[in-house]
């Protein structure tokens, strides 16, 4: 399939991406003492920046985003729960922004409305990140509006979930501010963040779902069937032996399925409308018309249905006739002269 081709390699790209990113600013604090300046390297598709700071001066203070476009307000809680040996000797800054989504492949790219901005906190002394989380004032982030933003969505922040691979919005808030063109979220915790589209009307909603109907919706067309048919490679069966097995295996059984069902259904047809020919024969019940109704399905019971009804029909136009005929020699109501008469047979008798 080219399509999912196309996307493990989009997700491999991203992965090395994401990864490249990360060890240079790793290596620019490589040797770096507390406090000397930002190191940068910037790119209209990627900015990376790191610094090494001391721990007290990182908290409630403000850091610029790679390039100096948005900002990291960092509380004076930030360091709240962390054991004071891992802070003691500095810690690291790093960050990186990417102007695409870089955990997803680019047909998804529209699912943002900003840059994709990470923001990580490490100690010097145990070279390994710090977990922030749970912090109790939220950190506050500008993030820059995308170049391809438009109008149509409202932007909402959220960040991206490795657990789940879907980006999130519980824990982060979206506020407004000063500078239209950034984006302000609110967090307790530290990962990758980004606006996420959000429609504003049924109208986007439908345009946003068709959009990913179209995108990710694959079909199967008679003529796709016709081709899969026609080019059969018997070297792709014999490496998935088992999944084709299986789905021939449970294709043959729905198949039998369906033949046992018929014939089961059909036999009892029968068996209602023989029990319904020899109640009326014997005069024993009425015909069940809902047992009729369903004799109608089979073709070849029509004729046996139709002869009863029309021997039903018969006797009531004959009683009918004979009560209209009584009626009109005595005078007498036909239901009257219909008693009487039959009375009179049974005294002579």
């Amino acid at each position: 399939n080219v399509s999912r081709a196309t996307a493990v390699q989009y997700d491999a790209t991203n992965a090395a991406a994401i990864a490249a990113a990360g060890a240079l600013a790793r290596a620019f604090v490589v040797g770096a003492l507390s406090g000397e300046q930002v190191r940068e390297a910037l790119d209209p598709a990627i900015s990376v920046s790191a610094a090494r700071a001391f721990a007290a001066s990182l908290a409630n203070s403000t850091r610029a985003a790679p390039g100096g476009v948005g900002s990291v307000v960092l509380p004076l809680s930030v360091f709240d729960g962390q054991d004071g040996a891992a802070i003691d000797g500095g810690v690291d800054v790093l960050m990186y922004k990417f102007a695409r989504n870089v955990h997803s492949d680019d047909q998804a790219q529209e699912t943002l409305q900003t840059d994709l901005l990470s923001v990580t906190l490490a100690s010097v002394s145990g070279a390994a990140p710090l977990t922030i989380e749970g912090l109790a004032a939220p950190i506050v982030l500008a993030i820059p509006l995308a170049a391809n933003a438009t109008a149509e969505f409202t932007a909402v922040c959220g960040y991206w979930d490795t657990a789940s691979q879907a980006y999130l919005t519980d824990g982060v808030g979206t506020v407004l501010g000063e500078d239209a063109s950034l984006l302000y979220c609110t967090s307790t915790h530290l990962t990758d963040f980004a606006g996420i589209n959000v429609p504003t009307s049924k109208e986007e909603l439908d345009m946003q779902v068709s959009a990913v109907l179209a995108r990710r919706v694959n079909t199967f067309s008679a003529v796709t069937a016709a081709t899969a048919l026609s080019d059969i490679n018997l070297d792709v069966i014999a490496e998935n032996s088992v999944i084709y097995g299986l789905v021939l295996g449970m294709s043959s059984m729905c198949a039998l399925c369906v033949g046992l069902l018929s014939w089961l259904d059909y036999r009892a047809r029968l068996r209602r409308l023989a029990r319904a020919i020899v109640a009326q024969k014997a005069h024993l019940a009425p015909v069940d018309p809902t047992t009729l109704f369903d004799a109608l399905f089979d073709s070849r019971l029509t004729m046996k249905v139709a002869g009863l009804c029309a021997v039903q029909i018969q006797r009531h136009a004959r009683g009918l006739a004979e009560r209209r005929r009584l009626g009109a020699i005595s005078g007498l109501d036909p239901d009257d002269a219909l008693g009487q008469t039959a009375g009179k047979k049974g005294f002579s008798r």
